[in-house]
């Protein structure tokens, strides 16, 4: 887990050194900042500067840990950029920032495999109390208890059994079952992380697409957010029949994980300036200032204005 820690703690560096991240790095202040209805629409604030503080505390021994697993960092991470999609209007400075971030984090964290080893480990640990479970069934003395055993070898079974067959739990939709603004900004990294022997299929399913004019071309011009819902989940569904298959590692030193993908537009399936699929709230814009603590605010909310 240490490991996983410190992969968290690399990731968060390497976005913190970008040129664009620092209106991430502290708290927006909307008093500073003159947006009074920021806390209005912005419900969970966070940004880089929380989230490192955060993973300090987890890291250090003696205190409190703010983390207790990767999976929360992960999710804080989201939440910045969400935030900045709520509070700031596409085409912002802040708001192209915040999505320059957001790719770059999926990547990362893509490429981490961090997902990939907590299900594993998840599922070594089921078939370990499941194998304790067989012993302690065994032993002398417990024919008193057959049928609690039974009934506690059944659960377990079947807790591995979804362990093992179970997939990272996807996006909540919109209300409507439309795929979300953030499903399909992953989608379009995870297809972009394809490797070139998969690409094909890609072209096939996105040249069926009757919003697409697809003659044969090697190359489609693909703007994810023209493609319709039956083409996007289709999509998903091809990404994730090739993600990395979860079957239970023994337990071996020098374990083997599969990595996610993540990414931008491929080789031969370009995506094009995107345009937000979903319409922002409105909220009284302000023109992008050149001062640092401006455009920090505009950065920090989730999907609206330019704040973080």
């Amino acid at each position: 887990m240490n490991n996983m820690w410190n992969q968290c703690n690399t990731i968060l560096k390497a976005l913190r050194k970008t040129s664009h991240s620092w209106p991430f790095h502290e708290p927006v202040d909307p008093v500073k900042l003159n947006i009074p209805d920021y806390h209005n629409i912005i419900k969970k604030p966070m940004d880089l500067g929380t989230v490192e503080k955060k993973l300090a505390h987890t890291a250090a021994k003696g205190q409190a840990r703010q983390y207790t697993s990767p999976l929360e960092f992960r999710d804080d991470m989201r939440q910045i950029w969400e935030n900045c999609r709520t509070y700031n209007r596409p085409g912002q400075d802040v708001r192209k920032m915040g999505d320059k971030l957001s790719d770059s984090f999926e990547k990362k964290w893509a490429s981490s495999e961090i997902e990939t080893r907590l299900k594993e480990e998840k599922a070594i640990k089921a078939r370990e109390d499941l194998e304790l479970a067989e012993v302690e069934a065994k032993l002398p003395g417990r024919t008193g208890n057959s049928k609690a055993h039974a009934e506690k070898l059944r659960k377990l079974n079947t807790e591995l059994a979804a362990e093992l067959s179970s997939k990272p739990a996807a996006e909540t939709s919109s209300k409507d079952g439309q795929m979300s603004f953030e499903q399909k900004r992953r989608l379009s990294v995870a297809l972009g992380m394809l490797p070139g022997n998969k690409l094909q299929r890609v072209l096939e399913i996105v040249a069926e697409c009757p919003t697409i004019n697809y003659e044969g071309d090697d190359e489609i011009e693909l703007d994810i957010d023209t493609l319709d819902q039956a083409t996007l989940k289709k999509l998903q569904r091809y990404v994730d029949s090739i993600a990395p298959t979860h079957s239970v590692p023994q337990k071996t030193t020098n374990k083997t994980t599969s990595a996610g993908g993540a990414g931008g537009a491929s080789a031969s399936a370009k995506k094009n300036g995107r345009q937000d699929a979903e319409q922002p709230r409105t909220v009284a814009d302000k023109a992008p200032s050149t001062k640092p603590e401006t455009a920090a605010a505009e950065a920090s909310g989730p999907a609206k204005s330019s704040r973080s």
